[in-house]
């Protein structure tokens, strides 16, 4: 769905984020609730398609990190457990090296049936830092947009 139809969808206008990042083209975007609320959530578009949504841990303003209150369709958070992952999902799972933290972390991805989309879990020392889900193409994307 465009930005716009998602925007509606949610009652609440998109914007796009940093623009200046680098990253950001006019092909391929990061953008988020106008109204500030789930600020976890970002959404990647690519020519003017959503193709990916990317959830992030809060950070309180002590410092503190803690999951939001997001979930996959079988119960899976950030902070969740490598195990529980594995556990739900199974022999639909396919295990790689975290690029980010080679020694102690994992992709943990789940693809869809018909190998379009899928799920994309990053964790460190046994747990979910965050997720993503999308097309393949897009969840794959470790850098996104660049």
């Amino acid at each position: 769905m465009t930005p716009k139809e998602a925007g509606g969808a949610l009652f609440a206008g998109l914007e796009p984020l940093d623009t200046s990042d680098g990253a950001s083209t006019e092909a391929c975007w990061y953008t988020r609730r106008i109204d500030g609320m789930s600020s976890w959530i970002n959404y990647m578009v690519q020519d003017d398609k959503i193709v990916r949504i990317d959830v992030h841990p809060i950070w309180a303003e002590t410092g503190v990190r803690f999951g939001p209150p997001v979930a996959t369709e079988l119960g899976i958070t950030i902070d969740s457990s490598e195990r529980s992952i594995i556990e739900k999902y199974g022999s639909l799972l396919r295990i790689g090296p975290n690029p980010y933290a080679e020694e102690t972390g994992h992709y943990l991805e789940v693809v869809s049936p018909d190998k379009k989309f899928g799920i994309l879990f990053e964790t460190t020392d046994g747990k979910i830092d965050n997720f993503r889900a999308g097309t393949l193409e897009a969840i794959r994307a470790s850098e996104g947009c660049s």
